[in-house]
C-alpha cells in the first residue's frame, strides 16, 4: 500500500464575502476567522452571541496536489476523508461524495478521476444550523433545552450546539488528514481479534479479511512482538477473503489498570504478501487483559462492576467531555496533561460521555499507556433520533468504523449505547412517539449489539446510562445497573442525602463551582466580576445555577466577604460535596463498585461541574480527588457514634496503624487513641466505633472541636490524614488561624513548609502572576503539625519570585 497525504496547505474561502485564507489541517470556521482577525475570541465576555452568526454561512476549502506516474500504477486508489459535518467533495471537478456524519471516515475509489501531475480537491462546507432548522420543521425531535433546537437530526457532536455547561457554537471544518491510498494486488480490509484467558495462558484468535484485486495468490504473515522482546510468527498461504489465525501465549504479560500493575502492550503486525512481496500491512498495539461486567444476584439486588484479570475493580474517576468547542485547538499535549492529571489524582477510570465525539487515536493510546479504564458511550445523548433509512445507515457505518478503529485498545472496557436516553423516555416527559420509541430500541438494543457481537464480542455492552438493563425497565433502579444521581444539586437535597442510598455503580453525580479566578480574568473585565453580571451569566449555562450555588453556600458556610472569597468557597463547597459522596460509595464497597463524578474537564471557560477548568487549572475538587481516590483511605460515618472505616483498594492485605484524636480548634487534645489491625485486600472495614458524646457532651463543645485520624503502614509511612466535624462549617466556634511558612528548594522543586497556630481548614496556596502547581492544596492543618508541599519549579522562577507572588488563605479568610 502507498499512502499520499494531500492538501497540507488549503485555501479556505468565505463564500459570502469571497475572502480567502491559507490554512492547514486541522482547520475550522471559527479557528480560521479568529486567527485572521475577522472575529474576536468567541470565549471572551459575550462574543459568543455574534460569532454564531458566522456559522450560518457556507465555506469552501480547496487545494492542488501532485500525482506521479508510479502512484497511478496502483490497481485501486481510494480517497479517505473525514469532515465535520455537511459537505460535498469534488475531485478534479467531479462530485465524488457528500458527507453528513462527523463521526466517521468516508472512502471512495477515485483512480479513474486522477491524472498525472496537478490535481484539484475541493470541499464545500455547509452550515449545520441551516440544515437542522429545516429538518426540525419537518420532524420535531426532543433534545436538551440548552442546545439549539433540531441538533439530533445531524450526526455531529451534540455539545457543539450547547449544553448546560457548553456554549452554542457548532463549529465545522476538517480535522483529520485527507489521504489517497493505493493498492497494487490487494488489501487488508478488516482485522478483528478475541482473547480467552486461562491460568498462565491466553488463547488469541485473529480474523483477517482480505480483498484481492488481482489473479495472483496472496498470503498473510502475522507477527506479534512481546514486551519481553520475544517474537511470535504465523503464516497463511493461499489467503482467502476471510481468514482465522489461532495462537497461544504462555505466561503472558498482562495489561492492568492504574494502581493494579503495569500496562504491558504487545505489537501486532500483519502483512499481506504477493509473491513474497509485502503489498499491504496492518499494525496495532494491544493489551492482554480479561474484562467482565459482573452482574450477579445478591441480597441488595444485582451487582454491577468490572472484573479485570480476576480482580474486582472499584471504578474511580470522572466523566470526560471534549476539551474544546473549537476542535483545532485540541492537541496531544493538552490531552496528555489532562490524562496525566487523572493519574496524579488516583483515577483508574474515565467515562467518555455520549454527547461529544469519538476521540483522536492518540487519546486512547495515552489511556492504554497510563492504565486509565474507559467506559465508552457511543455518541448519542438525551435526544430522540429520526427513523429515516439514510440516518440509520449512517449510524451503522459510524458504529462499524469506530469499533474497528478502537477495539484493540485494552483501556476501553465497556461500550455503552448512549447517555440518558432510556431514562429520558421513561422519566422526562418527552413526547411518546411510538415510531421514535421503536427507533430507539432498534438502534440501541438491536443494531449496535449485533454489530458488536460480530466485531468486538469480548467487550461488554450496556444499552444506556443509567439503566437497569434496557427495554425501558426502571432505568433509575438503584439496586441494579448504573445510576445517575442528581437530587444533590438539581434537586437541592443536602449532600448528606448520598448516605440514604445503596447504589451499585454511580456513573454520574456532581456539583457546580466557578472556575479559578485567573481563568475568570481571561473572559471578564473587572466590572463583570459579579456572579450575577451579564457576562458571568453568559458563562453559566445551567439555568439558575448561580443562585443554586448561593443557596448551598448559605446552608454550609457564612456569607463571603468579596468576589475572590466567593469563587474559593464555591470550589470548597463542590469539593466537600463530592468528597462526601465518594467516601460514602467507597465505604459501601461490595454494594457500590463505582464512583464516576460529573465532570472531569471543561470545553470552554465556564462555571460548571468540572474539577479541572478550561485552562487546565485544578479546582479544589481535583485536589480533593487525589485524596479521596487514594488507594487506602479512612471514612468517618457520623451518627450517634463516630464509626471509622478503612477502605483498601489494593489487591493485598496491609498491616496498618490508625491514630485518632479529638481536638479543639485551638489545639487542645481532648482524646486520643491508637489501633493496629490488618486491612483486608479489596475491602471496607469498620475499625473504630467512638462515642464522641462522652467527650463532647454539649453543643458548644461540638462546635469547638473536631476529629482527626492518621493512617500509617507498618514502616510508619503516613498513608492518609482525615478529618470529621460535628457541625457544619458556618457554625464552627473558631478564630482565624495565623499560618506561617518558609520556602526551600533543590534543583527541581520548591518546598513550602506551613504551620498554623490553630486549626486551619481548606488552606489554599496560590500565586498572583506565576503559574505553579502545588502537589497538594485545599487541605486541613492542625496546630502543631508541619505540612510540606512540593512545588515543581518553573523555568527561571526563583525563591524570591515565589515569595513575592505567594498567597495563602484558609476558610476563615473568606468572612468579615
Amino acid at each position: 500500500m502507498e499512502i499520499l497525504r494531500i492538501g497540507k496547505n488549503f485555501t479556505f474561502e468565505r463564500l459570502k464575502t469571497e475572502e480567502k485564507f491559507d490554512v492547514c489541517i486541522p482547520f475550522s470556521v471559527i479557528d480560521t476567522l479568529f486567527r485572521y482577525g475577522i472575529i474576536e475570541d468567541p470565549y471572551y465576555r459575550d462574543n459568543q452571541d455574534y460569532v454564531i452568526n458566522y456559522l450560518t454561512e457556507n465555506y469552501r476549502a480547496y487545494c492542488c496536489f501532485e500525482i506521479n506516474e508510479d502512484f497511478l500504477k496502483n490497481e485501486k486508489i481510494f480517497l479517505s476523508i473525514q469532515v465535520d459535518t455537511l459537505s460535498d467533495v469534488y475531485l478534479n471537478g467531479k462530485l465524488i461524495l457528500s458527507t453528513k456524519n462527523m463521526h466517521r471516515v468516508y472512502g471512495v475509489e477515485v483512480k479513474s478521476l486522477l491524472k498525472k501531475g496537478e490535481n484539484f480537491l475541493e470541499i464545500l462546507l455547509y452550515s449545520p444550523l441551516n440544515y437542522i432548522k429545516e429538518k426540525q420543521k419537518e420532524l420535531p425531535l426532543f433534545g436538551v433545552k440548552e442546545a439549539i433546537s433540531g441538533y439530533p437530526h445531524i450526526r455531529k457532536a451534540h455539545y457543539m450546539f450547547g449544553w448546560d455547561w457548553g456554549v452554542q457554537l457548532p463549529d465545522y471544518g476538517v480535522y483529520h488528514p485527507v489521504e489517497l491510498k493505493g493498492y497494487s494486488y490487494g488489501r487488508i480490509k478488516e482485522v478483528s481479534f478475541s482473547q480467552k484467558h486461562f491460568k498462565n495462558r491466553v488463547k488469541l484468535s485473529f480474523y483477517v479479511e482480505v480483498e484481492n484485486f488481482s489473479s495472483s495468490d496472496l498470503s498473510i504473515e502475522l507477527e506479534i512482538l512481546s514486551p519481553s522482546g520475544a517474537t511470535f510468527n504465523y503464516k497463511v498461504e493461499g489467503a482467502k477473503s476471510k481468514n482465522k489465525i489461532d495462537m497461544e501465549i504462555d505466561n503472558p504479560f498482562l495489561w492492568w489498570p492504574n494502581g493494579y500493575g503495569k500496562q504491558y502492550l504487545y505489537q501486532l503486525n500483519i502483512y499481506l504478501l504477493c509473491n513474497e512481496k509485502r503489498v499491504d500491512s496492518f499494525s496495532k498495539k494491544f493489551g492482554l487483559r480479561d474484562v467482565k461486567l459482573i452482574r450477579e444476584k445478591d441480597s441488595y439486588g444485582e451487582s454491577f462492576y468490572f472484573r479485570i484479570n480476576d480482580i474486582d475493580i472499584f471504578s474511580k474517576g470522572a466523566n470526560y467531555i471534549p476539551e474544546d468547542h473549537i476542535i483545532p485547538r485540541m492537541n496531544r499535549e493538552r490531552s496528555f496533561k489532562l490524562l496525566s492529571d487523572c493519574i496524579k489524582a488516583n483515577f483508574n477510570t474515565i467515562r467518555m460521555w455520549g454527547g461529544g465525539f469519538y476521540q483522536f487515536d492518540y487519546f486512547y493510546e495515552m489511556c492504554d499507556n497510563l492504565g486509565i479504564l474507559v467506559w465508552h458511550d457511543f455518541m448519542f445523548a438525551c435526544s430522540q433520533y429520526p427513523p429515516h433509512k439514510d440516518f440509520i445507515t449512517e449510524i451503522k457505518a459510524e458504529i462499524i468504523y469506530n469499533v474497528n478503529r478502537l477495539k484493540f485498545h485494552p483501556s476501553i472496557i465497556l461500550w455503552c449505547g448512549n447517555n440518558e436516553i432510556e431514562e429520558a423516555w421513561v422519566y422526562w416527559g418527552i413526547p411518546q412517539n411510538f415510531i421514535l420509541k421503536r427507533t430507539y430500541l432498534k438502534i440501541f438494543e438491536n443494531i449496535i449489539p449485533s454489530i458488536l457481537k460480530k466485531l468486538d464480542p469480548d467487550r461488554p455492552y450496556w444499552p444506556s446510562s443509567p439503566s437497569s438493563g434496557g427495554n425501558f425497565y426502571k432505568p433509575r433502579e438503584e439496586t441494579k445497573g448504573d445510576s445517575h444521581y442528581w437530587a444533590v444539586w438539581h434537586g437541592q437535597k443536602p449532600f448528606e442525602d448520598y448516605k440514604l442510598h445503596n447504589f451499585r455503580f454511580v456513573s454520574e453525580f456532581g456539583f457546580q463551582s466557578f472556575p479559578c479566578l485567573k481563568t475568570i480574568n481571561t473572559f471578564t473585565l473587572e466590572e463583570d466580576r459579579n456572579i450575577f453580571s451579564y457576562v458571568m451569566e453568559k458563562h453559566q449555562k445551567n439555568q439558575s445555577a448561580n443562585g443554586k450555588i448561593m443557596y448551598y453556600l448559605s446552608e454550609y458556610y457564612l456569607f463571603p466577604k468579596d468576589f475572590r472569597s466567593l469563587i474559593y468557597l464555591s470550589q470548597i463547597l463542590q469539593a466537600e460535596t463530592i468528597k462526601f459522596g465518594v467516601e460514602h460509595f467507597r465505604m459501601k464497597r461490595g454494594i457500590c463498585m463505582g464512583a464516576i463524578y460529573w465532570q472531569l474537564n471543561d470545553s470552554w471557560p465556564v462555571a460548571s461541574w468540572s474539577g479541572i477548568d478550561y485552562y487546565g487549572r485544578w479546582k479544589a475538587l481535583h485536589y480533593y480527588a487525589k485524596r479521596f481516590y487514594a488507594p487506602i483511605i479512612g471514612v468517618c460515618n457520623l451518627e450517634e457514634t463516630l464509626d471509622l472505616y478503612i477502605v483498601n483498594d489494593i489487591p493485598e492485605s496491609k498491616k496498618l496503624k490508625v491514630l485518632f484524636f479529638i481536638k479543639s480548634f485551638e489545639g487542645e487534645l481532648i482524646y486520643s487513641g491508637e489501633k493496629i489491625f490488618v486491612s483486608e485486600k479489596l475491602s471496607s472495614q469498620k475499625v473504630l466505633v467512638l462515642d464522641y458524646n462522652k467527650y463532647l457532651p454539649s453543643l458548644m463543645e461540638k462546635r469547638s472541636c473536631y476529629f482527626e485520624f492518621e493512617i500509617y503502614d507498618e514502616n510508619d509511612n503516613e498513608l492518609y490524614n482525615g478529618f470529621a466535624f460535628f457541625t457544619r462549617p458556618k457554625h464552627f466556634i473558631s478564630k482565624k488561624p495565623e499560618i506561617s511558612f518558609k520556602i526551600s528548594e533543590d534543583d527541581s522543586n520548591f518546598y513550602l513548609s506551613l504551620i498554623t497556630n490553630r486549626f486551619a481548614k481548606s488552606i489554599e496556596i496560590s500565586f498572583k502572576e506565576l503559574e505553579l502547581f502545588p502537589e497538594d492544596n485545599y487541605f486541613d492543618l492542625s496546630k502543631g503539625k508541619e505540612k510540606v508541599v512540593r512545588i515543581k519549579k518553573g523555568q527561571g522562577i526563583t525563591v524570591g519570585d515565589v515569595m513575592r507572588n505567594i498567597e495563602i488563605m484558609s476558610l476563615k479568610d473568606c468572612f468579615f
